[in-house]
C-alpha cells in the first residue's frame, strides 16, 4: 500500500467513486480529491505521501454521524472527517473490498 503510485491511487479512487455513485442512495455530493496520506506514527510521524481520496457528503447525516455509524457496523468502515466531508482514503482500501464496502454503506 505504501508503494502504490499516485496515478494508480487516482484510478482506484475514480473506480470507487463511480461504484458509490451507482450503488449507494443518500449521497449528496461525491468527488475525488488529492490528499496527503500520513504513513506512520511511531517511526515516521511527519512523513506524508501524495495520494487521493473519495470524499462524500450524505443527505440525511452529518459527517460525524456517518463516521460513528460506519465504525459501529458489523464490518467497521474507517473514514476520516475533514472540511465537512467523509474521506475514504483509497491507499488503505483494497480494490477487492470495494464490493463489501458498498454493501456496508448501503445499509444506512
Amino acid at each position: 500500500m505504501i508503494t502504490i503510485s499516485k496515478s494508480e491511487l487516482k484510478e482506484k479512487a475514480e473506480k470507487l467513486k463511480d461504484l458509490l455513485q451507482k450503488n449507494v442512495k443518500g449521497i449528496d455530493e461525491i468527488a475525488v480529491e488529492e490528499v496527503k496520506d500520513q504513513i506512520g506514527g511511531g517511526t515516521a510521524p511527519d512523513v506524508y505521501l501524495d495520494g487521493y481520496a473519495v470524499t462524500a457528503t450524505f443527505k440525511k447525516y452529518t459527517p460525524e454521524k456517518i463516521e460513528r455509524v460506519f465504525r459501529d457496523m458489523d464490518v467497521p468502515i474507517i473514514v476520516r472527517v475533514a472540511h465537512d466531508k467523509i474521506y475514504f482514503d483509497v491507499r488503505t482500501i483494497l480494490t477487492e473490498d470495494f464490493e463489501l464496502l458498498i454493501e456496508q454503506i448501503s445499509k444506512i
